[in-house]
């Protein structure tokens, strides 16, 4: 072997957006080029984004996410740059 070592095929995140447009966050993945699928279900999710607004009223879908361990990502709001900065550090 040469030592060079080969990295795995990026793993896609599925995302669950709670709030937020499905548009808006489809735009910015495909601007972005992030690996990252839009969840349709909660049960299929490696993570949910919701806005600061969503968050504080700690609806039961927000509770449920909490309750199944799957990480929640606050955004202040749901501008295409916003939910790349949120997704970059997925």
């Amino acid at each position: 072997m040469d030592g060079a070592t080969t990295s795995a095929p990026a793993t896609r995140l599925t995302v669950f957006p709670f709030g937020i447009s499905r548009v808006r966050l489809e735009q910015a993945i495909r601007e972005a080029g992030f690996p990252v699928l839009v969840a349709t279900d909660l049960g299929e999710a490696d993570a949910l984004l919701t806005l600061r607004t969503y968050y504080r009223r700690r609806p039961e879908t927000l509770r449920e996410a909490e309750t199944r361990g799957i990480p929640i990502y606050v955004l202040k709001n749901s501008s295409t740059p916003q939910i790349q900065q949120s997704l970059a550090g997925l």
